[in-house]
């Protein structure tokens, strides 16, 4: 039997791989596409992608930033961008969604 504390870092070790390798996958998407899979995994986060900060999660698509992150929190009526996305209401969620699409319209 592992130990608790070993089983939560072992826990811990395999969601940061997983979110590397979805990272590095959305990174490679040209800029349209990599900011559609953003706006799916805010949509539905699943365990994976639930404790993850809203600007990190915005930071992957391609050809974003912080001022990106900074943009589509404020104008959707997130005050804390760092807020993880299991605490995101459906509201906020479709907010930031509609944000992105329509950012990308301008871009």
């Amino acid at each position: 039997m592992i130990p608790q504390h070993l089983e939560a870092l072992q826990k811990a070790n395999e969601i940061r791989l997983s979110r590397a390798a979805v990272k590095r996958h959305i990174e490679q998407l040209p800029t349209y596409e990599s900011r559609e899979a953003v706006a799916e995994i805010i949509r539905e986060p699943g365990d994976l992608w639930a404790t993850a900060p809203l600007d990190y999660v915005l930071r992957m698509a391609h050809r974003t930033g912080h001022t990106f992150a900074q943009k589509v929190s404020r104008r959707s009526g997130v005050i804390d961008p760092r807020r993880k996305l299991q605490q995101l209401t459906d509201r906020q969620r479709l907010a930031i969604i509609a944000e992105i699409h329509q950012i990308r319209r301008k871009t």
